[in-house]
Formats: structure tokens, C-alpha cells, sequence
């Protein structure tokens, strides 16, 4: 089957690491289930407004960034999917969001209808609802391609509660062939926003199983709680910061603290963790390599992720795959990856004595690290993701998209 992607993050020239979901879903439906996939990932020309905040003292900032796009391919080929990157613009979010699809289409449609001409596909798939989905929806009108628009986190958690015109995004979604969710929670949530369609499906993302795997020669496991998240507030690390301080005093001073991350939080975190006498027991090291991550996944004891919410955290998966019991949020979809009691523990979110008291359970307990990977390997595999996925592509060929 010919499978077009649309996904504004995919792995590029300037960015390798966007959008990993995506390059893995791509790659798992060529391999393991024999599609020829293909995608289009619009590539913005609009800077971020961290960006444009710091170009007021240093203008030549723009002309760099602006220069570093536009030398940037226009065609690729990333792990053996072939990939263009035409370019598109859109205006402020908090005005103009709702109708981001209907820009992204206007800007791509000879792009789009040149891939159609040349590559014939039977399936657009899209990874985000808003603009690719919308943008989908609009081409598969046009062409008569049966479209699959997925929701998979802040498409459907945020933005559709938040952005203005969130109605002319549900119009234009409910015209595709089929919804497709990452989790129950995410589904939900677009609900509550008024996205429904009689035609919804859930499939969860996969995990790299081959790569995130327990080191075969430890045999000895102590009290090492690793945390792998962005530093960003909705993550409240600082909250773990304050659970580590009410841990047992003869478990404080054998345990630590590994967060592992990129963002803005990181300074903050290391002057917290003074602040509360436990610098020496915390490690904050940012960003990782993936290789490095998996490393320090694999020499740690427990994973814990106190947010505030979420979509599907994948890394909560990564981290079962790798046999470490997680301790986490009962928020959004981590009920639906966690099974208790025998993969982790959920406490309420915000509660700091219901965190240590987890925590300090987690690291006394002895856990069956083969039954946390067992339970991976039944639920979250790419090769599940890719032969599910098929399933809903063979069942929307004969869907004409909707008017």
C-alpha cells in the first residue's frame, strides 16, 4: 500500500531529533508490514518567539535562522523514508490557529498535488490534528484519498480547548475518513473539546523493544530514582525534589536523583536541590543522546514522573522496557500504560507525601523486572503499532472521504 505521512516533525537537516514518533511509526510500517511510505513534513518559516525576543539586541539572529532554513533540503531520504520539506508560513496562534490547516493547504497545494501525481497514494496519514490534519482533510477532498487524522497530545488536550476556530477544525476533521488516538485519555479530551466521529480508533505508539532493554549482566539493583522529561513546569519536578526529602533518612542517604532532559528549568532545579540540602544526591543533566539516555535508564532502579498531565508518555514505556517499575501521576493516559500493582504505582497528582510514600515503597520492593518488560512487549510494540494501523488503513480504502 502507498502511504503518505503529512507531520511537521519529522527528523531534518536543522533538527535530526524532531518528531521521533513519527520517523519510528514511518519506518515500523515499511518493515514489518511491507507499505511504501513517503512523507511531507512543511517545514515553518516562522520564528519561535524565543527567538524573535532575543533578535531585539541581536537582530543579525533572524537573518541567520531565516538563512539556515531556507538552505535547508527540500528532499531527503531519513532511514529509508523519502521525505520533502516544502516551506509554509502562518500567522499568531491566539488569533489565527483554528484556520492553520486551511493556510498550511492553501501554501502546499501544488506541493501536495505534484506528490499525488507522482506517488499515487491510497492512505494519507497525519500525526497531529491541527494544521496537518485539517490540511489533510482539505487533499483528501481534492483527490479522493481516504485521510486517517490522529490526535496523539496537545493537538487534542490543549489546543483544541484553548486556540480560537476550534469549530472550523472539527468540521473539517469529522470530513476524514477516520479518527486515530494514542491513548483513551487523548480521545476523551478531544471529546470534551466537541471532536467526535463515527469512526474512532485508539492505537498506542510502540517503543524501540531492541534498544531499551535491561543490561543482561546486572544482577545487583539499589535505590537510583531516574527521571527522563523536559524541564519544563507541567512536568513539576520540583516536586520530586521535595518527595526525595521525605524519603526515609537511611533510604535519603543511599538514594539519588538523576533528571535527565532539555529545557529551562535546569538552573532552577540545581539551586532547589541546594536549597533543600540534597545537591549532593541529585543530578540534573539535561539533554542526553539517545544512546546515553538508554544508559542511564538501564543503571537506575525506579522512574518516576510527577506531571501535572500528559498525553501517552512514551518514556514511561522506554523505561518498563528496560524492567524499572514506574512511579508516576494518575493523570491522563499513564492509567492506561501502568498496570498496577505489578508495573508501578499512581498517586494523585501534586501530593508530595503520597509521592515519597510511593517512592519509598518502590525502592524497598522486590519487582519482577522480566513481567514490566513482558508487559511492553505484549502492549506497545512498533510492530503492533504497524500491523493495527494497517488494519485501519485496509478498512478505510473503500471510504471516500466525507463531505
Amino acid at each position: 500500500m502507498r502511504v503518505l505521512w503529512i507531520a511537521s516533525m519529522f527528523p531534518h537537516t536543522l533538527n535530526w531529533l524532531a518528531g521521533p514518533w513519527n520517523i519510528r511509526g514511518t519506518v515500523a510500517l515499511h518493515e514489518f508490514t511491507g507499505h511504501d511510505v513517503r512523507a511531507v513534513c512543511p517545514l515553518a518559516m516562522v520564528p519561535p518567539p524565543s527567538l524573535l525576543r532575543k533578535s531585539v539586541a541581536r537582530p543579525g539572529l533572524l537573518k541567520t535562522w531565516y538563512d539556515e532554513r531556507a538552505a535547508a533540503p527540500r528532499a531527503d531520504v531519513v532511514q529509508g523514508i523519502p521525505v520533502t520539506y516544502p516551506r509554509w508560513a502562518w500567522g499568531p496562534k491566539k488569533l489565527l490557529w483554528g484556520y492553520e490547516g486551511w493556510l498550511m493547504y492553501r501554501q502546499l497545494r501544488d506541493h501536495l498535488a505534484g506528490v499525488v501525481r507522482e506517488f499515487r497514494p491510497e492512505v494519507i496519514h497525519t500525526p497531529w490534528l491541527s494544521p496537518e490534519g485539517v490540511c489533510a482533510s482539505l487533499m483528501g477532498q481534492e483527490h479522493g484519498i481516504p485521510v486517517v487524522a490522529q490526535g496523539i497530545g496537545n493537538d487534542a488536550n490543549y489546543y483544541l480547548h484553548e486556540f480560537p476556530h476550534r469549530g472550523y477544525v472539527i468540521k473539517e476533521l469529522r470530513k476524514t475518513s477516520a479518527l486515530l488516538f494514542n491513548c483513551r485519555s487523548t480521545q476523551r479530551n478531544a471529546e470534551l473539546a466537541g471532536l467526535t466521529h463515527p469512526n474512532t480508533h485508539i492505537i498506542y505508539h510502540g517503543v524501540e523493544v531492541d534498544l531499551f532493554k535491561p543490561d543482561a549482566a546486572r544482577t545487583e539493583f539499589g535505590h537510583r530514582i531516574v527521571t527522563v522529561a523536559q524541564l519544563i513546569p507541567r512536568k513539576n519536578h520540583q516536586l520530586l525534589l521535595h518527595a526525595f526529602t521525605r524519603l526515609p533518612e537511611d533510604l535519603r542517604r543511599t538514594a539519588s536523583l538523576l533528571f535527565v532532559g532539555g529545557g529551562p528549568l535546569k538552573e532552577s532545579l540545581e539551586k532547589q536541590a541546594a536549597e533543600l540540602g540534597i545537591a549532593d544526591r541529585v543530578t540534573v543533566a539535561g539533554r542526553l543522546s539517545h544512546e546515553d539516555m538508554i544508559l542511564e535508564m538501564q543503571r537506575s532502579d525506579v522512574y518516576c514522573l510527577p506531571t501535572l498531565s500528559e498525553g501517552m508518555p512514551v518514556a514511561t514505556i522506554e523505561a518498563m522496557s528496560v524492567g524499572l517499575p514506574v512511579i508516576a501521576s494518575r493523570v491522563d493516559g499513564l492509567p492506561e500504560t501502568i498496570l498496577e500493582p505489578s508495573c508501578g504505582i499512581l498517586v494523585p497528582p501534586s501530593d508530595v507525601d503520597a509521592l515519597a510514600a510511593a517512592l519509598t515503597d518502590a525502592l524497598a520492593r522486590n519487582w519482577d523486572r522480566r513481567a514490566i518488560r513482558e508487559h511492553v512487549l505484549q502492549n506497545f510494540t512498533w510492530e503492533l503499532f504497524a500491523r493495527k494501523t494497517t488494519e485501519l488503513y485496509r478498512s478505510v480504502q473503500t471510504t471516500a472521504p466525507r463531505q
